[in-house]
């Protein structure tokens, strides 16, 4: 859903629906994140705490861009619901939090670039640490360079 809301709307229809400036329908069906523990809950029922089962068994890379992928799920949800909670905007962009995490797998431009986007900005960045993670598996045909968004770049 927080993917969903950043993909659709620019940051300032969110922080006018946090303000009360601005109703809007689609910020409605976040209302779930009002609730603190709702981020916490998504990530266990999406299987986030059976994880470190599989953590002996795969790189340390891969098990770091893992860590990163889940740690922006979780950070930018949390941030949504600070934003119901402090009644303004709480954006991944502006967050230093998750900028450490995206720049400690992606090359700074591609940090940049997403960050830049008016909207969709959060799934491009995802989309790009999801190809280095199966890059890193293995799974990707082109282990040199890929292409998301316009920012092309090879293996950190």
């Amino acid at each position: 859903m927080v993917i969903f809301i950043d993909s659709i709307l620019l940051p300032q229809e969110m922080d006018d629906y946090f303000k009360g400036v601005d109703s809007n329908a689609f910020m409605n069906s976040a209302l779930e994140y009002e609730n603190p523990k709702a981020p916490f809950d998504k990530l266990a029922r999406a299987g986030a705490n059976d994880a470190d089962k599989e953590r002996p068994f795969v790189s340390p890379r891969l098990w770091s861009i893992f860590f990163i992928i889940q740690g922006m799920y979780g950070r930018s949800a949390l941030l949504l619901g600070n934003s119901f909670k402090d009644r303004r905007l709480k954006h991944w962009r502006d967050d230093h939090g998750c900028d450490q995490l995206l720049r400690s797998v992606l090359p700074a431009h591609a940090v940049d670039h997403a960050k830049g986007l008016s909207f969709n900005g959060l799934r491009t960045a995802i989309d790009m640490l999801e190809s280095q993670f199966l890059t890193e598996a293995g799974m990707n045909s082109r282990r040199d360079v890929f292409a998301l968004g316009g920012v092309r770049h090879g293996d950190n």
